[in-house]
């Protein structure tokens, strides 16, 4: 069927029908005899994705069977969880390739209902309720894409805002926030109120560089892309402060149980795997990665795991390797024979002197993977 022939009505409520019907057809395992009808159903989804209309829909299914509300009778609960992610999706395909058929006095409301939805999602995460990663992860993309796109260069700065018992500790300032009202504002309750605010900024932080370089974000002007990574340079030295925060924030904790130490790990991986994305991504000023906690706290990982190995857990494991593709990325992004880089250089080696042969070995091993990066300090 040629999807250029579906009509999708330009009425949200009308279209919510035809958009369940067709998620309902394709993943409800119950509608056997709906199975040859598949190859339809996915085409009318792909249709309605560059509708107009998607727009507000695909918010409107974010909510959806959130808070006891119920659109349509008794879908199973995997179909639920298929209908926020393909509201997720939409909304990334249409912020990274349709942006132009919203009006730009609505992007600012757009953002805060992604950022209220993504909030959501991570606050029933943090409350050790039922999660959903890849719905978590998609609106993340959304957001990063539409930061693009209506040139949120103060993305980073605004989020850090919201989390003020980091901004004490560390002292400094990262300006003011323009989501939700006031720094003290926050969608979590409790002691999750940080808690769900860090694990927003690091979902978020993690994909934003990677989003930003996406060839797939197509611009009104190639100049937007430039200037927004030009922004996140500019705001590495927050985001890094930031990351050492979380970092030292759950060592400073007492972890008496598997609980705690679970979070634990768990930030430790979810800072590495940001911190790789923006050595990557980022065009990250060497002196700034000299004078950081960061490179010390990874190779202190390392060291750990390479005297004591036979004790380490599988966390341990993979907190280790992540490590391992941070300094990796690093020695691939500053090589030591550029003069800008000899500072850097000069912190890394008696980081790297002290490894043994097993941490090292793993390094070069994760390093040869790049054909352009030798391994020269």
């Amino acid at each position: 069927m040629n999807n250029n022939l579906i009509i999708i009505p330009t009425n949200p409520e009308e279209a919510q029908a035809g958009v369940l019907s067709a998620l309902d057809t394709i993943f409800n395992p119950s509608n056997v005899q709906m199975q040859a009808n598949r190859h339809a159903a996915d085409q009318y989804l792909i249709a309605f994705q560059r509708a107009p209309v998607a727009w507000q829909l695909a918010d409107k299914l974010l909510s959806y069977n959130a808070n006891g509300i119920r659109t349509v009778n008794d879908l199973s609960s995997p179909i639920v969880t298929q209908v926020h992610f393909f509201a997720a999706q939409t909304l990334h395909v249409k912020c990274r390739s349709d942006i132009l058929q919203l009006d730009p006095s609505l992007l600012p409301s757009l953002r805060d209902s992604l950022m209220a939805h993504l909030s959501n999602f991570i606050e029933a995460k943090v409350g050790s309720k039922k999660s959903n990663t890849v719905v978590i992860t998609r609106l993340a993309m959304t957001l990063c894409s539409l930061a693009v796109q209506m040139q949120w260069t103060d993305i980073i700065g605004n989020l850090l805002s919201k989390v003020p018992m980091m901004n004490a500790t560390v002292g400094v300032s990262v300006g003011s926030s323009i989501i939700g009202g006031s720094s003290s504002s926050s969608p979590f309750p409790g002691e999750n109120k940080e808690e769900g605010m860090i694990q927003v900024i690091l979902e978020i932080a993690k994909i934003l560089p990677e989003e930003a370089a996406s060839e797939r974000l197509l611009l009104r002007d190639e100049s937007q892309r430039r200037r927004f990574r030009e922004a996140l340079v500019e705001n590495s030295r927050a985001l890094f402060q930031f990351l050492v925060y979380c970092i030292t924030m759950h060592d400073t904790s007492s972890h008496t149980t598997n609980q705690h130490q679970h979070q634990h790990h768990n930030m430790k991986e979810q800072v590495f795997r940001c911190l790789h994305s923006w050595v990557h991504y980022v065009h990250i000023h060497p002196m700034l990665l000299q004078e950081s906690q960061l490179l010390n706290i990874a190779f202190a990982i390392l060291q750990q795991y390479d005297t004591n190995n036979s004790n380490q857990s599988f966390d341990d494991e993979d907190v280790f390797e992540l490590a391992v593709d941070v300094v990796v990325e690093v020695l691939r992004c500053y090589p030591s024979d550029r003069r800008e880089n000899v500072g850097l250089v000069q912190k890394l080696i008696p980081l790297i002197m002290p490894l043994g042969a097993g941490a090292i070995g793993i390094a070069g091993e994760q390093q040869q993977q790049h054909k352009n990066g030798p391994f020269q300090v």
